[in-house]
């Protein structure tokens, strides 16, 4: 005969079982559930082809985007997942207006516009190059859709799409708003916009630009780019240290305006010709350029400890001005494609953002050198600033020899 406390522990036993059971069971049909989710995940990289074309009566939008970039949507398959184009169409109908239309917004000067027509779609192969030129690109939309016994993985399919808007007045301002960086991990887009003239803007850019003018006008280009240059000396932490390290031994207003003023042209020279094309394309030169940036602020830290009369300081302006314009550069040549046409007018902007960006620092600057002027104690600040600028100096020379290094 079995004791009680034998049968206690035989039905806790069996209710552990159970409960295991229960749990594996609700696991299983939780992965099972989730399986199929796996054909519609975010994917990794996403390329978008955008045409926009316009010849002052109509506004003409096409996107070419990838399948898969479209989730949530079940599409109609056959075999291990062959495309069925004709039950699909619906389906990517539906997908396309929620993943892409929806996300596009398209500007006339300050008017939305709205789409003339609803859109046509084509399925295609990963090998139809259409979309290289506008003229091939709607051609495309005229041909037969592709028959259903096609055998196209639907991972491997594209999505062509065509919108077309009326215009309504002659101004000629475009601008892009799109927000599909959503549909993967990264998404990169390259948009190529025609204007009536047929002249042609090129926009590459990863994830969403904001607004994008797709045909700036000049005033556009300079406020744009007198930020982007503004925004650029403050943010860049080794050009605030090289400033520094270059004015802080400054006593006389007119010395302080020749070391600006030779900063200034020799930034200017290498930053024209770096975006004129004028510079090594080698795969080493950006981190040469950053090894010399950071020697710069080193030999200028150098030189407050070592040096009493800075007189010639305009030469350090001067030749290490060359080398920061190539810095510059760097942080310009991704951006000047926003300027149009207007490539000078951006890079006048560009640089006189700088020039607003490092006025502004000198401002900032004054009060305190104006209160070191009353300690007396010039000497002895120079020296503790000149300290501090050096050790980082030299730490930053250290690390970007190990990167430069590399090449060779």
């Amino acid at each position: 005969m079995k004791t009680p406390f034998i049968l206690v522990h035989m039905k806790f036993y069996l209710l552990l079982r159970r409960s295991i059971y229960l749990a594996a069971m609700l696991v299983i049909n939780y992965l099972l559930a989730i399986g199929p989710l796996s054909a519609h995940e975010i994917p990794e990289r996403v390329q978008l082809k955008i045409l926009i074309h316009e010849d002052g009566n109509n506004l003409d939008l096409l996107v070419r985007v990838p399948l898969e970039a479209m989730r949530d949507v079940d599409f109609s398959l056959r075999g291990p997942g062959y495309l069925n184009f004709s039950e699909s169409l619906p389906m990517i109908q539906e997908a396309i207006n929620l993943w892409v239309l929806d996300e596009i917004k398209l500007y006339q000067g300050k008017t939305r516009l709205n789409p003339a027509t609803k859109e046509k779609l084509r399925i295609s192969l990963p090998s139809d190059n259409s979309f290289a030129r506008y003229e091939t690109a709607i051609q495309q939309f005229n041909t037969p859709l592709l028959p259903d016994d096609t055998i196209l993985f639907w991972r491997q399919a594209y999505i062509n799409v065509r919108v077309n808007y009326l215009l309504k007045n002659p101004e000629t301002i475009f601008d892009l708003e799109p927000s599909l960086s959503g549909l993967g991990q990264k998404t990169s887009s390259a948009v190529t916009f025609t204007d009536r003239n047929g002249t042609e803007y090129q926009y590459d850019y990863v994830g969403d630009p904001g607004l994008l003018s797709l045909n700036p006008d000049p005033l556009q280009v300079i406020i744009r780019f007198v930020y982007r240059g503004f925004l650029h000396i403050l943010s860049g932490i080794d050009h605030l240290l090289f400033l520094a390290a270059l004015l802080v031994p400054m006593l006389s207003k007119r010395l302080l305006i020749m070391v600006i003023t030779a900063f200034t042209l020799g930034h200017s020279v290498t930053l024209a010709s770096a975006v004129l094309g004028f510079q090594p394309a080698s795969l080493w030169f950006p981190d040469a350029i950053e090894l010399l940036i950071a020697l710069s602020i080193l030999i200028l830290a150098i030189d407050n400890l070592v040096t009493k009369e800075h007189h010639s300081r305009w030469i350090f302006g001067l030749v290490f001005g060359l080398v920061h314009g190539f810095g510059f550069s760097f942080g310009l040549s991704q951006s000047l494609q926003y300027s149009g046409s207007h490539l000078w007018t951006g890079l006048f902007g560009f640089n006189l953002g700088v020039e607003l960006g490092q006025l502004f620092v000198i401002l900032l600057a004054l009060p305190p050198i104006i209160f070191i002027r009353q300690l007396k104690q010039e000497r002895l600040i120079l020296i503790i600033v000149s300290l501090v600028i050096a050790h980082t100096g030299l730490h930053w020379t250290l690390d970007r020899w190990q990167l430069l290094s590399a090449y060779f």
